[in-house]
């Protein structure tokens, strides 16, 4: 862990808020608290998850602590006793007790998602996603959200190589992009680089049409041979059949096919989605965000052109005739139909990030 998150480190804030990626830059003065040893209100922690302190090394030595878990006794001792004045907390509701004054924390469990561990966090769950408590840790993971809902409400998120998006492919054919989704970050606390991508997705290819079904009647059939009956020798002491006139070929069909119905059109892109994101205390944070509406869906192909009328079918061929006929030519099939247009781009949505006391322009009554 300590070797991923030590790479957990970038120089400025970028935000792409519209489908041509404007940039904001937010800047802000390092804190000087060292990385990944954070504090609020007498609870400090520090870079492992489940690392949680109550610092007391400014309290005299001799003080004593009594600590409760949900209002049960959990240990008591001497500060002197405690390793740089540290008291460790476990999980849950947290009362501490020295001197006659108190400290109460509420000590949720970290969220620990790395490609090992995704399969007990990210599901497709049709509610979205929600991760509530002490802190979250993303390492090396792209979260694709298909639509759906993406909400944290942490004390601090750490971010390392992470992504959360919106869609990896368009719409099938045939049906419009899924509007983005919405996104929603809530922390006192936030480090490392996230990128967010809440675009709408690209609607689906128009479904091409079928070939125009038009038929002509057939062309007329060919000429049917003749034959007849006629005697072999002087004394016509046998009769066979003759070929007196040979069959002809089918005539040849001449009316064009008609022309095939124009293409589909494209469907329409998905709206952009909704981003919020509310950091406190943002500690060498890179945030790019994309909410861009979706575009269009393609054309599908024209339709294909009727069949041309099919030539007749060849005169009838008696034994004798030795006949070399066939059915007449088809006639060409139609032209293809009109091409058809791309599908609409998809709405606008909203971005606003909040770091410190600066404010996106998406923020209502934020500065911008």
């Amino acid at each position: 862990m300590k070797s991923c998150l030590a790479r957990l480190a970038s120089l400025a804030t970028l935000f792409c808020l519209t489908a041509a990626c404007d940039e904001l830059r937010f800047k802000k003065e390092a804190g000087p608290q060292p990385l990944y040893t954070q504090s609020v209100e007498g609870l400090s922690w520090e870079e492992e998850p489940d690392t949680y302190f109550l610092d007391l090394s400014g309290e005299s030595p001799s003080a004593q602590y009594h600590l409760y878990i949900n209002d049960e006794p959990f240990g008591n001792g001497q500060i002197s006793d405690l390793v740089d004045g540290k008291l460790k907390l476990p999980q849950g509701q947290v009362r501490a007790e020295i001197e006659g004054r108190e400290f109460v924390f509420d000590i949720k469990k970290d969220t620990v998602i790395t490609p090992e561990t995704r399969h007990l966090y990210i599901k497709d769950e049709a509610r979205g996603f929600s991760f509530h408590g002490g802190r979250l840790f993303l390492i090396d993971q792209e979260i694709e959200l298909r639509g759906l809902a993406f909400n944290i409400s942490v004390l601090e998120i750490v971010s390392l190589n992470s992504k959360i998006l919106s869609f990896k492919s368009k719409a099938s054919a045939g049906s419009p992009g899924t509007h983005g989704p919405q996104v929603t970050i809530d922390a006192k606390y936030a480090s490392g680089d996230l990128k967010i991508e809440a675009s709408g997705q690209e609607g689906g290819r128009g479904i091409r049409p079928q070939r125009n079904p038009f038929t002509h009647p057939r062309a007329s059939g060919g000429r049917d041979g003749i034959e007849e009956e006629r005697c072999n020798g002087h004394e016509c002491n046998s009769i066979s059949p003759v070929c007196v006139i040979k069959p002809r070929s089918g005539q040849p069909g001449r009316l064009l096919g008609k022309k095939g119905f124009p293409a589909n059109d494209g469907l329409p892109g998905g709206d952009a989605g909704l981003v919020e994101v509310n950091i406190k205390n943002p500690k060498d944070f890179n945030l790019n965000v994309t909410a861009a509406p979706g575009e269009g869906g393609a054309p599908s192909a024209p339709g294909l052109g009727g069949l041309g009328q099919r030539g007749g079918p060849p005169g009838h061929c008696p034994t004798s005739c030795l006949c070399n006929v066939g059915e007449g030519q088809r006639a060409p099939e139609g032209l293809m139909g009109e091409a058809g247009t791309k599908g609409p781009v998809g709405e606008r949505g909203r971005v606003c990030i909040r770091l410190s006391d600066v404010a996106s322009e998406g923020c209502f009554g934020g500065e911008g």
